[in-house]
């Protein structure tokens, strides 16, 4: 029987889209603000209207051949809005293949300072068609950030960022086919068949 398997892959270096504008701390790369689980650190923008970041992943080290059923994209975020906390801030994810985008659905938050929350939606392949191995090594995991009111004490936040591919490796295939090509030679012995 076939087994999926799962396989997290984390951001390493920056990607196309790098238009957040700020991280805390400020010093180093935004994508090293979002790889960390055990960072307390965050990529975030002021004010209204979505701002794009997208971060290159690591090797899958997945065996080429392997089935891909579905790709993840986790993202961790939380906001600060105004005193009254009666505002929202907002959170999309998506997906950069090759020159093409795959964006999910918008989460709204409405809260002065909201606990971060982890999040998740499977998005499909960017340009359409199936996954393949080969494509991991091109992907690109995103996030957009935006905030309900252009004011300066508006925050939105993310804190992590990453995939999660749920694939059928290769060998495991194999060894489907080895075992049914197997009970038809026990078959065709049992009934003294040729062998084919």
């Amino acid at each position: 029987m076939k087994e999926p398997r799962t396989k997290i892959l984390r951001p390493v270096a920056a990607g196309y889209y790098t238009n957040i504008t700020y991280q805390y701390p400020d010093s180093g790369y935004h994508w090293d603000k979002v790889a960390d689980d055990n960072d307390p650190t965050y990529i975030y923008k002021l004010n209204q209207g979505y701002l794009y970041d997208s971060y290159k992943l690591e090797a899958s080290l997945i065996p080429a051949g392997s089935t891909i059923n579905s790709v993840t994209v986790y993202f961790r975020c939380s906001g600060v809005t105004s005193p009254l906390g009666t505002d929202w801030t907002y959170y999309k994810p998506f997906l950069r293949l090759g020159t093409n985008d795959t964006y999910g659905s918008e989460v709204a938050v409405q809260g002065l300072s909201p606990p971060w929350t982890l999040y998740n939606q499977t998005l499909d392949r960017p340009g359409g068609g199936n996954w393949t191995v080969a494509d991991l090594a091109d992907l690109e995991v995103g996030i957009g950030l935006a905030a309900q009111y252009q004011q300066g004490d508006r925050q939105s936040r993310c804190t992590r960022l990453y995939v999660e591919i749920d694939y059928i490796p290769v060998l495991h295939q194999i060894s489907d086919s080895v075992r049914n090509n197997t009970a038809v030679r026990s078959l065709a012995a049992a009934r003294n068949l040729p062998d084919c």
